[in-house]
């Protein structure tokens, strides 16, 4: 947490895992304080479905692609985790770091750019961040 907004890092197993083979990816998510209007959806029990910034891990590392790992009975976990899993989490770190601001997100949104939302969710939330900026509410 930082400036009152949440990043988010999580691992999510997919629906096809079973328990001798588990697939898995990360999702990353940004939820901006200012921006959360459910009184149930505070920023210490967000989910990254709850976030108004949401990427896979994949298209943030080199290849830009969807990325799932698959950990079996002969997958040697721990090679796999310091070779792929310790840079992703690096990366995922990152970028949640990155858009940790504000101004960051603003930014993001007006290029037209919005992980995650639809452009009309991209477009109302901008609007309420500029307006709390004019009116000098802390956004």
């Amino acid at each position: 947490m930082a400036n009152g907004n949440c990043g988010i890092i999580n691992f999510r197993k997919s629906q096809s895992s079973s328990k001798d083979h588990i697939i898995f990816t990360i999702n990353i998510g940004v939820l901006y304080g200012s921006l959360v209007e459910d009184s149930d959806c505070r920023l210490t029990k967000a989910d990254v479905w709850d976030a108004h910034l949401r990427e896979r891990i994949g298209l943030i590392l080199a290849d830009r692609h969807d990325k799932w790992w698959e950990i079996t009975p002969e997958t040697n976990a721990g090679l796999m985790f310091s070779q792929n899993i310790d840079v992703a989490c690096e990366r995922a770190a990152d970028y949640v770091n990155k858009h940790l601001t504000i101004e960051t997100i603003v930014d993001l949104w007006e290029s037209g750019k919005s992980p995650g939302l639809t452009d009309h969710q991209r477009i109302k939330y901008l609007s309420v961040v500029k307006n709390k900026i004019k009116s000098n509410s802390p956004p």
